[in-house]
This record gives C-alpha cells, structure tokens and sequence, in this order.
C-alpha cells in the first residue's frame, strides 16, 4: 500500500513538473509605425523588414527609378542606394542588406551574387556556376524570395537553389526534380569562391512523385550555427549541419489536422484548379531563431473555404506562430488575426516580432503598417 502511495505522489510529481516545462504565451501590441508608399514605388514586388544594429529596417527595390529605399523606422531616416550603374536590375530577384554600406544583391535568372556599396558602385561580383553534387547538376537556379531570404554570416552565403529545367508533370521528373539538396553554402573570396550542396534534402513525402503545388523550403540559422528547416507538408522540422542532417524534431500545428493532398500531375497548368487547391491546402511556411529570447518561431498557413460568408473570395490564409523553446519542444501557438496582419513580411525582434498589416498594394492604397508585438509567458 504505502509503495501505490509513494508511485501516486510520484506520478503527480512528475505532472507538476512536465506542466510548468510548457509554458503558455501571450503577444502584446506596443507600436505601429506608418510607411508612405507611393507612385512608382508600389511595383516593387518585395518589400523586406530586418533588424540591423538593433535598428529596424524597411526596404525595397525602386525598379522604376533605379533604386533601393531603406527607412530607418526608430530614427525616421531614409537612405537611398541608386542602382543605376547596374545592368538588368530587372532580374534582381533578392537582396540583403548586411550593414548600411554593404548590400548584396541576388539575379535569378544567371545565378550571379553582385556586392554594391551606398553609392551603389560595384564592389565584386561572382558568378555561381559549378556543377553540383555527385550528378554534376547544372541546371539549377537560386531559389531565394521574400519569406526565405538568404542568411550571410562569417563570410558564408546560405542560399536556397532548386533545379530550373525540369517540367514536374511526370512521376519521373518530379523524383529528379526532389533528388537535389535544396541548401546552397556559398564562401566568397575577393573574386573567387567555393560551394557546397550537401543539406536541405526534401523529406520522403516529396520523393514518392507527388506534387504538392508549392515546394517551398525556410531556413534558420540556430545559436550553435546549425541550419533548421521548416517544408510546406511536413509536421517535423529538421537541423543540420553543413555536411547533413543531425535530427529531425516534431512540430505539429494544432489548427493543421488534415493530411497533405498530393494533386493529379496533369493539372500543373490548371491554374482555376490549383488556385483552389492552394487556398484550400494547410502548410508550414517560415521558421525563425530568435537569439535574444532564445526561441524557434514557425510559420502555419491553415486550411481556407474558397467563399467568405459573404460569397466573395477568401484572399488570405487564416495563421499561428508555433512558438518552440531552445531544445526545439513546443511551447505554445498563437492564433494570428489574419484579418489584421500578414505574415508575409515577418521579422524576429529582441522583444518579439513585427508584422505587417494585410492590405494588398493598390492605387487606393498609400501606406504600409508595421505592428510591433511583445511576447511574454504566463505561468
């Protein structure tokens, strides 16, 4: 008898403690900052949000004028970098702004890696062209867009590449097409420079010669400089480092219950089909490390009904921050008012995050917002 006692106060010992383990968070709204954007400025097709040197930065490629804005949201200062000595800024597909005076700029369609200064004169540049892995693959192209830019640390560029030449229509191009790592490690020298594709591989669901519609892959950065990636249908995420995978963790959405839907191979140039299926198709999008709280953010898109109450077009995807602890357990997920804000412009901050609010860009349409939020536990 007294043994069952001593196991029953065991038991609920160890309940105490695996509760208090999991802590329950709540976001605070404490700023919102007003950016005018007008004229020309509202074809920019990319607007990106970083912190450097503590401060926040919002900016975006000028295509018409030649130019990147970057506003200096804490000391309401804009600088603008021409981009005029420059040819075919039109395939600038990404950038990255590593300091106030040293922006990289990425073209899609020559795979090239152009260094400029805040003048906008040329500084280097580097032509990524080597064959890649063990299949010598030529045919590949950077893969780099607003929700998975590329990370620069130590002199090292970690950039996401996905072959460009094959039709995923057949169940044997599709096979190839998810063979090749996603991850391209690039280190630069003055002119020269060396890389790898090692890492990054799509997950076996991808491998079996289903098509998903979106092939997306995000990427991280952790504290021990391990590379963390988040895959549109797959509940894991996985860490490596630069020479494989190390483990995979769960992270499950509790607003995702339904599987993955693989759709027919023949409806790729469907697009009224594939419009609904990509509103209707939960996914994983962006995964985040935030160093100052030592937390993971992911990114979930939840499942949309193609008609509002109103009979109109759903637009926009309902989403939650899975919120990870530095052991990648999960926490808690917060529930996004996808009404208000968007998550396609999304940035770590010491405090929290910051996010955009959901308005599309039109002619009506002057300003973009920026929602600073905390984030803080309950006990």
């Amino acid at each position: 008898m007294i043994l069952i006692k001593n196991a029953i106060a065991l038991f609920f010992v160890l309940l105490i403690f695996s509760c208090s383990d999991k802590k329950k968070y709540a976001v605070e709204k404490y700023q919102t900052k007003e950016i005018i954007i007008k004229g020309a400025e509202k074809k920019s097709n990319y607007f990106s949000l970083d912190k450097l040197n503590n401060k926040t930065v919002f900016s975006y490629i000028d295509y018409t004028n030649k130019k990147l804005i970057a506003k200096i949201i804490e000391d309401k200062e804009t600088r603008i970098i021409p981009l005029d000595k420059l040819t075919d800024i039109d395939y600038i597909f990404n950038y990255k702004i590593t300091s106030l005076d040293s922006v990289f700029l990425f073209y899609q369609i020559t795979n090239e890696i152009t260094l400029i200064n805040s003048s906008g004169e040329l500084l280097s540049r580097w032509r990524i062209n080597k064959p890649l892995g063990e299949n010598a693959v030529k045919d590949y192209c950077f893969y780099t867009f607003y929700q998975n830019d590329p990370i620069i640390q130590n002199n090292k560029i970690y950039c996401s590449v996905l072959r460009n030449t094959l039709s995923l229509n057949t169940t044997n191009n599709i096979k190839e097409f998810f063979k090749m790592p996603t991850e391209l490690v690039i280190e630069l020298n003055d002119t020269a420079y060396t890389c790898t594709n090692k890492v990054g591989r799509f997950p076996s669901i991808y491998q079996q010669g289903n098509s998903f519609y979106s092939n997306y892959v995000f990427h991280c950065i952790n504290k021990d400089k391990q590379l963390v990636y988040s895959f549109n249908m797959v509940d894991s995420i996985f860490v490596c480092n630069e020479k494989g995978l190390l483990y995979s963790s769960p992270c499950k959405s509790k607003f995702i219950t339904e599987k993955p839907r693989p759709f027919p191979n023949d409806s790729l140039f469907n697009f009224s089909y594939l419009n609904g299926y990509a509103l209707k198709q939960a996914m994983y999008m962006q995964i985040y490390y935030n160093a100052d709280l030592k937390l993971y953010y992911r990114i979930a898109r939840h499942s949309q009904r193609l008609l509002d109450e109103a009979g109109q077009k759903n637009l926009f995807h309902p989403w939650s921050i899975i919120i990870m602890n530095d052991k990648l357990e999960v926490m808690d997920e917060i529930y996004m008012d996808y009404k208000l804000y968007s998550n396609f412009l999304f940035c770590v901050s010491p405090e929290g995050f910051i996010v955009r609010n959901n308005e599309t860009l039109n002619n009506e349409v002057d300003s973009i917002k920026l929602y600073f939020f905390k984030l803080k536990y309950e006990n």
